[in-house]
Parts: C-alpha cells; structure tokens; sequence
C-alpha cells in the first residue's frame, strides 16, 4: 500500500466532490482505487438531485461531518480546517474563499469576524481588524476610509463628490458633507452625505462592499437634459511608488513590484427589484492618477437610472478586495471566487496499491 501525496488527494477532492454524495464516497472508500472512486462518484453526482430528495442525510453541512472531532491548528490556512479521525487521519473543510486571516501579532491563523469595533484612533473610531484585510473608518468623512493589510495601506474615500456627466463634464456638482460615521455590527454609515444619499459600508468575508443608497428619483435633485451618467467620485492615496490599473475583473492596484494588493470590482447598481442580469450593463469605473492619488469615478449610466421601470431605492455598488492570502501576501495562491459560495470536505487518508 501507498499513500498518496496530499496535493494529489487535494486535486481529486475539487475535481470530483462538488456533490455531497461525491463528499462521502472520498471520505468513506479508502481502500477502494482510484478508478473506482471516479466512477462511483460520476454515478452519484447524476443522481445528485434524485438522492437530495430521498436522502436528505446527504446534505448534511460540512461542519457536522467533523462534529466531535478535535482541530489541528497547526494544520490551518486562509483556506481549510483540519480534524483528527480517530485513526490518526484527518478530514478537512476547505472553503471556496478564505476562512482564517493571520494575526501578525500572535503568528496564527485565526477565524475571520465581520464586526466593526471601537478604537482608541481619535481620527478612526471604529475598525474591522479581524479579516483579510483591516478596515478602518473616519470618525468623520473628511477622515477617509483606511484599507490595511501588512503589504501596506490606502486612504479611500477622500473628497467625495456626486454629479452629473453631460457631454464629458461634470454639472450639479456637490461635495459630500462631513457628516460622522454611526456602526452597526458589520455596517458603518454615513447617512446623508449628498442631501438624502448616504454611504453604507458593509464588511463581507475578503473584501468590503461600499453602497451609495438613493432612497427615491426626488434626492437626485435637479437632473440636466441630455445627461450620461450619474458619478460618484472618490480620492484614493496611494503608498509610493503604487499604481492602479484598469483591468478585466475592475480596478488593480499594485505594489512598488508589480504585484495585486487591491482589487476593486466591476460595480454594478440595482433597484428594489435587485434584478442581478443588469450588473454589468448599467454602472462603470473610470480612474484618473495624479502622483499617488487617484480618482474614481463610479458612472451610472442615466438612462438606467432615470427609466420610469426603475422602483426606489437605488444602490450603487463599488467592492474592494485584499488581493492577499488572509494577510499573508502571496498574491499568486488567491482565487477570486465570489459566485461560488461552496465549502468541500475531504479526508487526508487515501491509498493505492503498487502497480
């Protein structure tokens, strides 16, 4: 007998056990081959449906599979958990997206937490420090959003601005007032900072979403004829010698050799309908660098949001992400899996015979 290597009995996990049956033929069969295992399990993802139904034991979460068993946390990453079997093997979760940050303080992997909390910054009161990447929020506007990860840090949301584009220029210019931040668990907003549209952060798991909230066509104010877009704007500082890219995904940011840090996605904008089919038609970026600042401007395209089938409130969508391994920078071992919310399992305990 031989025991196979543990990238190898990675791969096969992700390649054939995306059922919950396929789940348990991986951590039940040790002592069948390989080429049975890939057969039973293309046999059980056809009858994935049938057996969902009849055998609802089948879909169990993850977690309960390891329900009793003790963790090795030396064996933690961004990505997975160990738990000791009681033959000495181990199964694993491993999540589709990062679930541990590491904590520079202690050297550990430690479980990612949404809240936002009180600190003793004057400047930033409250923070996010328990992720892939720390957020921290002015006490008010003009103190900006800091972006933190041990690579270093960027100061968003400096001078914003709201207005509309007509012919490539701005009109019905408004900059934003210096309102103070208020925190909800994982929420920090700035209520009413263009008359009645506020900016709502939200601390998601790997990255932070930002929306600006139009409660009604009314807090648009006075909309000129033959207008294009409707823009947010807002100032980034960069670390020196960084830069922003435009790229397929949204806008990159780099560090002083070329590597992705940062990652703000393609925003999208929705009603109250949420219809997610209009995400990649309706809202824009476009960036303009100047040093080390940047400004970036979220367009809205107007006919989107001045259609009479529009139903209020509007939310705009700008999302940044830590292009980083759960604070570690090894930028070339993140994947970037935001449809897929999926968590496998497998069972570190595979064996093959000699040929």
């Amino acid at each position: 007998m031989k025991k196979l290597y543990f990238t190898l009995t990675l791969i096969f996990v992700f390649l054939f056990s995306f059922s919950q049956s396929g789940l348990r033929i991986a951590q039940n069969s040790n002592n069948q081959n390989v080429g049975n295992r890939l057969e039973l399990a293309q046999a059980n993802s056809e009858n994935e449906l049938e057996n969902s139904i009849n055998r609802p034991e089948l879909n169990q979460s993850p977690f309960d599979a390891v329900k009793g068993k003790k963790e090795d946390e030396s064996k933690r990453d961004a990505y997975s958990r160990h738990y000791i079997n009681d033959d000495g093997s181990y199964t694993a979760i491993i999540g589709a997206g990062p679930m541990h940050y590491f904590n520079l303080n202690n050297g550990r992997w430690e479980d990612i937490k949404l809240e936002i909390v009180a600190t003793t910054d004057p400047d930033h009161k409250f923070a996010n420090i328990t992720n892939v990447f720390e957020s921290h929020f002015g006490t008010h506007l003009q103190n900006g959003i800091i972006s933190k990860t041990e690579d270093g840090k960027l100061i968003e949301f400096l001078n914003p601005q709201m207005y509309w584009e007509v012919n490539g220029q701005a009109v019905q210019l408004k900059t934003a007032d210096n309102v103070a931040v208020s925190v909800n668990e994982d929420k920090a907003v700035y209520k009413n900072i263009f008359g009645e549209i506020s900016a709502e952060y939200t601390i998601l798991t790997g990255k932070r979403e930002l929306n600006y909230i139009i409660p009604s066509l009314q807090a648009l104010g006075n909309i000129p004829n033959q207008a294009e877009y409707l823009v947010f704007a807002e100032d980034i500082e960069l670390p020196q010698n960084w830069t922003a890219t435009m790229e397929e995904r949204g806008i990159s940011i780099k560090n002083q050799f070329g590597e992705n840090i940062y990652l703000y996605e393609n925003p999208h904008s929705t009603d109250a309908e949420n219809n997610i089919e209009l995400r990649e038609e309706n809202t824009i970026y476009e960036i303009q660098e100047n040093g080390n600042i940047i400004t970036v401007k979220t367009k809205v395209k107007a006919n989107w949001i001045l259609s009479q089938e529009r139903i209020f409130p509007v939310k705009v969508y700008p999302t940044v992400n830590a292009l980083a391994d759960a604070g570690k920078s090894n930028v070339a071992q993140m994947v970037m899996l935001d449809i897929l919310a999926l968590i496998i399992i497998f069972t570190e305990h595979f064996y093959v015979r000699h040929q």
